[in-house]
């Protein structure tokens, strides 16, 4: 199990931080086209109003390329930067992108589709950037208009499929996205043995999503955020937890008819971390493959929000029942005890900020403990902005505090994890600030 000093000496030796912007290419629902999935704040051209190849030779994945060779996280890599410091790699995405060796760049050879928000959940944690439902109901907003209806695209599309080794598909639902079967069928004549990972709500199951599960190369992962109904039911709203399940089954029967495992997809938040050892047993039982996702976001569902003394209490009862369970089973438990180890990261965090009441309790030493890599950022940024004073009164207005919300930390720390109105953090990040300037 990698270490964050292990981490970084294996990438010396591969030659980058990461080859996602030399075999991959993400395409969103608006157009916008980046390097994976999880950076999509480094955008590296716009689809129509350049072509695919275009944007995939362009200046902007050179640019990109060059940067992670260099070893420095390029503009928007920041969320990977904070799962290899916190030492959570079962989540992080960057060795997904050493599977195979760069082609010179020809094209890309694996795809993130992501080219719909069409959904029939509205789960609490989700926005109508990725449900259609949410949008329409909750966020009473018109609804998308998709750059890829037209033929053009697909044909576009064509040459990349054929070259692809894996394509992964988002939402929205995939299998409610008409243009995600026309891809499928497709590959199915033309490039049969790509591998396709297809992330679904579960809720959705016919004839011809199982003959397409059947006849491709399918990982499938579901969403699922609860064994328990009731759980499952407050957090994925319009869902059916009884149905899921049944569809659940026979996707699993379908998989181990071809020597493959079904993935779970969870979040954890405030609602479901302390089901964590029940979702986990009912995962080994069917031998299912369970990953779980922090959530950061909306704050009030966030594990971040849930006080101290409830995640001590926690911890302290699932380590007992690890022992437990090891003393009788050598079941592994390496992705269980992955998050486990996040929420004892986050426990230490909540006890050290049971200390911000002491007057001699110092902010930036507890930044610089805890979050070094935001320091570094928030630090650079400063001194690009060549902002030498800061009033406390005006400071949410300055263009230096808009630089630095970029960088995370205010986001992360000020707005999430301390419980801040406006005006609380705009007094301390101006103090933090000029804390910084004084280093």
């Amino acid at each position: 199990m990698h270490t964050k000093e292990s981490f970084y000496h294996d990438r010396k030796i591969k030659g980058s931080l990461c080859f996602a912007p030399s075999t991959s290419m993400y395409i969103g629902y608006q157009g916008e086209i980046t390097a994976c999935c999880i950076n999509k704040k480094n955008v590296l051209g716009r689809y129509p109003e350049e072509s695919l190849m275009k944007i995939w030779t362009g200046e902007k994945y050179k640019k990109m390329r060059e940067e992670l060779r260099s070893f420095v996280f390029s503009d928007g890599c920041r969320k990977c930067e904070r799962l290899i410091s916190n030492n959570n790699f079962a989540t992080l995405k960057i060795p997904f992108h050493d599977r195979t060796t760069p082609n010179n760049f020809n094209l890309p050879e694996r795809l993130y589709l992501e080219l719909d928000n069409k959904c029939n959940l509205m789960c609490t944690m989700c926005s109508g950037k990725f449900s259609s439902k949410i949008l329409k109901h909750i966020e009473r907003k018109p609804e998308y208009k998709s750059p890829y209806l037209n033929d053009n695209f697909l044909d576009e599309l064509k040459p990349f499929l054929m070259n692809a080794h894996y394509i992964d598909y988002y939402g929205g639902e995939p299998f409610l996205i008409g243009i995600y079967y026309k891809i499928w069928e497709f590959l199915i004549k033309e490039n049969i043995n790509s591998q396709q990972y297809i992330q679904t709500n579960g809720t959705v199951y016919n004839k011809k999503i199982s003959d397409i599960v059947t006849n491709l190369n399918v990982n499938l992962s579901i969403s699922l955020d609860s064994v328990n109904e009731d759980t499952y039911s407050k957090i994925r709203i319009g869902s059916n937890y009884n149905l899921v399940i049944d569809n659940l089954l026979k996707f699993n029967q379908i998989l181990k008819n071809k020597n493959k495992n079904l993935y779970i997809s969870a979040v954890l938040c405030k609602d479901n971390f302390k089901e964590l050892m029940e979702f986990y047993f009912f995962c080994q039982k069917n031998q299912l493959i369970l990953y779980f996702h922090e959530l950061n976001r909306p704050r009030n569902l966030s594990v971040y929000n849930v006080e101290y003394d409830d995640l001590k209490n926690f911890l302290l009862e699932i380590n007992k029942k690890i022992q437990n369970i090891r003393k009788i089973s050598n079941i592994d438990l390496i992705n269980l005890e992955t998050i486990i180890s996040q929420i004892k990261f986050l426990e230490k965090i909540k006890l050290n900020l049971e200390n911000t009441k002491d007057s001699n309790f110092s902010f930036i030493n507890f930044i610089e403990k805890h979050f070094p890599y935001y320091l570094k950022i928030t630090k650079d940024k400063l001194a690009e902005s060549q902002v030498t004073d800061f009033d406390v009164s005006n400071s949410i207005e300055f263009k230096t505090i808009n630089a630095c919300e970029e960088t995370g930390i205010s986001n992360h720390l000020f707005k999430e994890i301390l419980p801040l109105t406006e005006e609380q953090y705009a007094i301390k990040i101006s103090e933090f600030f000029l804390s910084l300037k004084k280093l």
